[in-house]
């Protein structure tokens, strides 16, 4: 079995790819709704104790948004949150991935695959990168933030041209859709 991460910055347009992969009939499984679940079960209790009761919802669930505002503002906090939340979602990939013995390729979404340690776990790294301007207008259109708060994720992030230097392949995904997907399809050629 072939195992791909996907990784790449924010509104890098990773989803895209993904759900073209998923629409040739591959297995996805991304690592954020990995991380969501982790947040709701095994480390919502950490990181109750570590960022305290006050970023919890009405309905007693931890509230991403306010967590995100927490630590996208503070890097030593966004560190303290990866060290809880990483190793449960690394016990998760390897869980995925024993059950599944009879694929020939699987990916995972990985946006933080770099940040986590977590590339040698993979045959292959993809990342997905655009220029910034791109990436902020995606923000503020998508998730209605400000570009401040736009910046301040990019750069609580891995730059681009380490994440490049890192991966196997880089496709810059700044332009016309359909180009990504050519790329994406020489890729899984040479994968394959």
């Amino acid at each position: 079995m072939k195992k791909v991460a996907i990784t790449g910055g924010i509104a890098t347009g990773k989803s895209s790819i993904l759900q073209y992969l998923m629409m040739k009939g591959y297995v996805i499984y991304s690592s954020d709704s990995l991380a969501h679940d982790v947040l709701k079960n095994e480390g919502k209790q950490e990181v109750l104790k570590e960022f305290g009761r006050g970023i919890l919802s009405d309905n007693g669930e931890i509230n991403r948004s306010l967590l995100g505002k927490i630590v996208f503002n503070d890097l030593e906090k966004l560190d303290k949150l990866n060290k809880i939340i990483h190793p449960y979602v690394k016990i998760r990939i390897e869980e995925i991935i024993k059950a599944n013995p009879d694929l020939d390729i699987i990916f995972f979404e990985v946006p933080l695959l770099f940040e986590a340690k977590m590339e040698d776990m993979f045959d292959v790294t993809i990342n997905i990168y655009c220029d910034i301007d791109t990436q902020i207008e995606r923000i503020v259109a998508r998730d209605g933030r400000s570009i401040d708060d736009a910046l301040n994720i990019i750069k609580s992030q891995m730059g681009t041209y380490e994440r490049n230097k890192r991966a196997t392949y880089a496709i810059d995904n700044t332009k016309e859709i359909n180009n990504t997907y050519r790329l994406i399809d020489k890729i899984l050629g040479e994968i394959l």
